[in-house]
């Protein structure tokens, strides 16, 4: 209780101080809920631009999240269709997925959470905070958060565009640009299938958007709709049978935002989610055992930020979500939480930032949880930033951790919430055009939630597995991507510490001990655009392997062309265990633009 009460003193204090300007990172909606980028200031943030997602040689979110630092994709198979997001060696349940600030995330199970009703074309950035996070967005702030930024609109255009490639896979895509006056609109209908790469991983995915915005004196209002459809092989995905599944996701926001000064903000959201999942464990016999599941998650939030001194501001806000489930296999289910939460930012001495949070949830089942977080940053000299941050973080089981019963799989209703404590103190460097960072950090966590199984031949079961230790170093160096040759290097180690075990784990020690990534693009002779990207990856007691990959485009006047090349030395690796990945193979397109 005393740690509680000296957090809530440092978040009741304020100051006036003179402002620093600071250009580390630009404006950030992930890393706080303030109007004001200083609390971005205080901790490791990366962003992924609307430029960098035209030059990667990627088809899909999971696939650009490859390319980030302490970011562990662990996709099951080609085209992406269920992949899950790792930041920092947590596990796929430990990280939030926003959707212009929205939780996307599924109360069924986190392995849904990369089914995010939007395609590429409608990204303008995604923001990713990395680690603590709970203070802010509650459950699932561990490993930390990534936020997918909308584009708007700057005219009126219409895109068109094929793709087409290696194992017999064919894409295509319309998309709309209206702005008229106050309102503007972006619509998107893309349709991507392949015959797979191996038997039983075919698939076919359709999606539908539409992101709409009008804005007045004082009033902006946004509205985002968005449906995703997915029918795939799932060859061995849970199991060692050639299952199959469809999901569909559909996902409404409407946000209004009120800012009638310049340091007075008041956001109100209104979303709902709506997750159906089918699945037959074996295709061959699907009257053996198959299940079908629908989740439904609504919720509101409101958050009111003030400018209170002249360089201090505050967030206060409160959100509610109501989660249900109707299942075949896990019963029909229900929970309900509400949260309230502030946070304030100060400048003190021109030099100094504080960033600190407090939040506390309320839930129907597992109680009241207290988050609070306490950030710092201090600029030595102009470019040169150090920063210390800590918070404590928690987890609460999903329905499937709770209550699923298949062949393979057994719930546990009895699970307790995770939670732990996230430390860490980094360096930002940006001088000359290079941009540089460094943090250590350590995560501690109690009560974590894993799958077991003490034989090989038994089911697995959720249970919570006792106390661990995360411990890890990330480092990148980048040039400044203005410059015709632009380029980007992020190393992350990573080490768990846990105590001696007796049984099989199916997630928990599955840590990429080792992760590197180097990005290039170079600018050549005839306006094309090289870039090619090569990592390194190896998990504790695997073997680590090596993957190269490269694209070339060229920009028209009405258009692009692309070729790419993914996997370009044959590597053989899997990311999820007994399910192998893609070989080399080959995809280009071509894009069409008409502006009127």
């Amino acid at each position: 209780m005393k740690r509680y009460l000296i957090l809530l003193g440092v978040f009741a204090f304020g100051v006036q101080s003179r402002e620093i300007i600071h250009r580390f990172h630009p404006i950030q909606v992930t890393a706080s809920r303030l109007i004001s980028s200083l609390a971005a200031e205080t901790r490791e943030v990366s962003v992924i631009t609307r430029h960098e997602i035209e030059q990667l040689p990627v088809r899909s979110i999971p696939e650009l999240m490859q390319y980030v630092g302490s970011m562990d994709i662990q996709q099951r198979g080609f085209g992406s269709v269920q992949a899950d997001f790792n930041l920092r060696g947590s596990s796929f349940e430990q990280v939030v997925i926003l959707l212009n600030g929205v939780r996307l995330n599924d109360p069924k199970t986190g392995h849904h959470n990369a089914d995010i009703p939007v395609s590429l074309e409608d990204i303008d950035r995604i923001e990713i905070l990395h680690g603590h996070a709970s203070s802010m967005y509650g459950p699932e702030g561990y490993g930390g958060v990534i936020n997918i930024v909308t584009r708007q609109a700057a005219g009126n255009q219409t895109r068109l565009s094929v793709t087409g490639g290696s194992y017999g896979t064919i894409g295509s895509s319309v998309s709309q640009q209206l702005k008229t006056g106050r309102l503007s609109s972006v619509m998107n209908l893309e349709h991507y299938q392949s015959d797979g790469y191996r038997p039983d991983t075919d698939f076919k995915n359709f999606s539908v958007s539409c992101i709409s915005q009008w804005k007045e004196r004082y009033h902006t209002l946004h509205l985002t709709t968005g449906w995703i459809e997915k029918d795939f092989g799932a060859n061995g995905f849970y199991a060692p049978y050639p299952s199959r599944e469809k999901t569909r996701s559909l996902m409404t926001i409407f946000h209004h935002t009120y800012h009638p000064l310049q340091y007075i903000q008041w956001d109100m959201r209104i979303y709902g989610r709506r997750h159906h999942d089918h699945f037959i464990l074996d295709s061959q016999i699907p009257e053996w055992y198959q299940n079908k599941h629908w989740s439904q998650s609504y919720g509101a939030e409101s958050v009111l930020c003030l400018r209170m001194a002249s360089k201090t501001q505050v967030a206060v806000g409160c959100d509610y979500i109501k989660e249900t489930m109707e299942s075949s296999s896990l019963g029909d289910r229900e929970h309900n939480r509400f949260g309230v939460f502030g946070e304030i930012v100060m400048q003190l001495f021109r030099r100094i930032i504080i960033n600190s949070g407090l939040r506390m949830d309320c839930h129907d089942q597992w109680g009241t949880q207290i988050s609070p977080s306490v950030n710092f940053a201090y600029t030595f000299l102009e470019g040169f930033n150090c920063r210390v941050a800590g918070g404590r973080i928690f987890r609460a089981p999903t329905f499937t951790e709770l209550y699923y019963n298949s062949p393979s799989n057994i719930g546990n209703p009895d699970l307790k919430p995770e939670h732990g404590w996230n430390i860490e103190t980094g360096c930002d460097v940006y001088k000359l055009g290079y941009i540089m960072s460094m943090t250590l950090f350590q995560r501690s966590e109690t009560d974590r939630i894993d799958w077991i199984t003490m034989k090989k031949e038994d089911p697995w079961s959720a249970v919570n597995i006792g106390s661990t230790k995360i411990q890890g170093l990330s480092a990148s160096v980048s040039r400044d991507r203005t410059n015709p040759f632009s380029w980007k290097i992020n190393y992350t180690w990573l080490n768990q510490i846990q105590s001696d075990r007796v049984y099989r784990s199916k997630y928990q020690f599955r840590v990429l001990r080792h992760h590197l990534n180097m990005c290039v693009c170079f600018h050549g002779p005839w306006d094309i655009v090289t870039s090619c990207q090569t990592g390194y990856r190896k998990r504790q007691k695997e073997s680590g392997y090596w993957l190269l990959s490269a694209k070339l485009s060229r920009d028209f006047k009405t258009g692009r062309c692309f070729l790419e090349a993914i996997n370009l030395q044959n590597t053989v690796y899997q990311e999820v265990i007994d399910i192998p990945m893609p070989g080399r193979h080959f995809m280009g397109g071509v894009e069409l633009k008409m502006k009127y």
